[in-house]
């Protein structure tokens, strides 16, 4: 028995060695994501880009009223998309983007957080703020808007009713780094 203990010891402890060193290789040669934080109004540089948030809005689907009152909807979908319902809340999101590179860049990957709640962009809204598509030709400049829509069943009912007053984020991440735009002022 005791022979038996002692292979079974010495096998766990090379076990735990082996697992050690797989650990530590793999976080030296794929180090983790570096984390970079911006502020409302603070440049951003991503993919070739400068970015800049000019303004956000978040509220209940009464603030993108006019603007789908407005909109042409036989020309761009031949039918009315639905009007998000009172059950949601719309975030609007204003961003300035300088493309320095030499290809296209489409904003697409941008979640919106609020606690533990992250949503993508809302593609309907989307067309609807951008007519002019939210593609953003090599070096040159343009402003978009970046349209989010978040469910009532997606938060505590505490959290609905104080909504507009949560702290907001947008999120990013590439390969080897992760961007956080912080929306509040």
């Amino acid at each position: 028995m005791k022979r038996k203990s002692k292979i079974l010891l010495s096998l766990v402890i090379l076990l735990v060695i082996a697992i050690t060193i797989r650990v530590v290789y793999i976080n030296d040669k794929f180090p983790s994501q570096k984390n970079h934080t911006y502020a409302m109004g603070q440049e951003m540089q991503y993919k070739g880009c400068t970015m800049k948030i000019l303004d956000f809005q978040v509220g209940s689907p009464e603030i993108c009223k006019d603007v789908l009152d407005e909109y042409d909807y036989n020309k761009n979908f031949g039918e009315k998309p639905n009007v998000p319902n009172a059950s949601k809340k719309v975030m609007l999101v204003t961003v300035n983007v300088k493309n320095n590179s030499d290809t296209d860049f489409k904003p697409s990957g941008f979640q919106i957080i609020t606690g533990n709640v992250s949503n993508g962009t809302d593609m309907n809204l989307m067309d609807v703020y951008n007519p002019k598509g939210y593609k953003v030709k090599s070096n040159s400049e343009s402003q978009i808007i970046l349209a989010y829509t978040i469910a009532e069943n997606n938060v505590t009912s505490k959290k609905w009713e104080n909504f507009e007053n949560e702290d907001f984020a947008i999120s990013t991440a590439d390969r080897d780094n992760y961007y956080l735009l912080k929306l509040n002022k």
